[in-house]
């Protein structure tokens, strides 16, 4: 019987450490969440690119700031936005004529028409079609009828 002799230990030791290395390169690749990394990187793009709206809208605004240190653009403002005037000058609204919604149709301005009669007053008035009259009738009963009666409140 012959017997085989096993091969020589640095034969084992050439094959191990590969082995090994590429065991270890496996391991981190595998544990290493790529997943997350890339899910951040587009955060990361999402939030850049918002940054860069802020500062552009930023850069709009103070641009808006200088325009409006002038004092002919404040007292500009102050008259179209806020019907504002200076000192000792008076504001005059002229309004649209419209000869819809009952108005005279001279030129829309319902203090150029006649007044109207005390008589034909009551055409002018809305009237409220949701008002019920309220009937006060003298009940007489005890108690249980005055209860049903508070409750008819909730009705």
């Amino acid at each position: 019987m012959s017997v085989t002799n096993p091969a020589p230990p640095h034969t084992l030791h050439r094959w191990w450490v590969p082995l090994a290395i590429v065991s270890a390169i496996a391991a981190v690749a595998l544990w290493f969440p790529f997943s997350t990394l890339l899910h951040q990187g587009s955060e990361l793009n999402t939030v850049q690119s918002q940054i860069s709206l802020l500062h552009s809208q930023q850069n709009a605004l103070k641009s808006e700031e200088q325009a409006l240190k002038s004092k002919s653009a404040e007292s500009r403002l102050a008259r179209q936005e806020y019907q504002l005037v200076a000192p000792g000058q008076s504001l005059l609204q002229i309004l649209p004529s419209n000869t819809k919604g009952g108005l005279s149709a001279t030129n829309g301005d319902p203090g150029l028409s006649s007044p109207v009669s005390p008589l034909n007053s009551s055409s002018l008035v809305p009237s409220s079609s949701t008002t019920k009259p309220v009937a006060t009738k003298a009940h007489s009963g005890g108690l249980w009828s005055r209860v049903l009666r508070t409750l008819e409140f909730w009705h």
